[in-house]
């Protein structure tokens, strides 16, 4: 999951989601000369989208075009697509924005751990640090990024995790959370 999201929490690789939104179907020469990026950039995001499961890959003669599809022997890439591709449907820099905030609220392991940790229950700090056996102060770091995403809060001296109502959001932690 951190991986995908990784992968995600990048401007280009979404700007290049969003144009094969907008045209299923085009190759590495075209998506690179859409976003006037190289033709080597764009081949390796390509490539990092289709091994994380977002991105289905049709090769006809020498050329392959890609289109957005989740990769059915990719875990979980069949719900997060959709809310990739919904979230991204705008088409403008906003929408990839809200998309990049969401990603890097998962985009480590331990942000993910604390997820699941809190799933249960607001949790103090100290109990944190004992349940999911992660320094103090890498907690504190953590914590305050998964805040800023909007997915905790302080209650008295605990942190409670906040279900997002829906969208990409609700998809990544549920995804974190499973």
């Amino acid at each position: 999951m951190w991986r995908t999201c990784r992968v995600l929490a990048n401007g280009r690789r979404l700007a290049l989601l969003q144009e094969l939104i907008r045209r299923p179907g085009q190759s590495v020469d075209c998506l690179a000369a859409s976003l006037r990026i190289t033709k080597s950039i764009s081949s390796k995001y390509l490539r990092d989208l289709n091994a994380r499961g977002i991105l289905r890959v049709t090769r006809i003669g020498r050329y392959v075009q890609y289109r957005i599809g989740a990769d059915p022997e990719v875990a979980d890439s069949s719900l997060l697509v959709p809310a990739i591709v919904e979230a991204l449907k705008i088409g403008n820099s906003t929408s990839r924005a809200s998309v990049f905030k969401a990603v890097t609220a998962f985009t480590h392991p331990r942000r993910i751990t604390i997820a699941r940790v809190l799933r249960s229950g607001p949790r103090t700090p100290t109990k944190l640090c004992r349940l999911t056996e992660i320094p103090a102060q890498s907690l504190a770091r953590h914590i305050a990024k998964l805040t800023r995403r909007g997915l905790l809060r302080k209650k008295g001296p605990s942190y409670e995790l906040i279900v997002p109502a829906g969208g990409l959001p609700s998809v990544l932690l549920y995804l974190a959370c499973k």
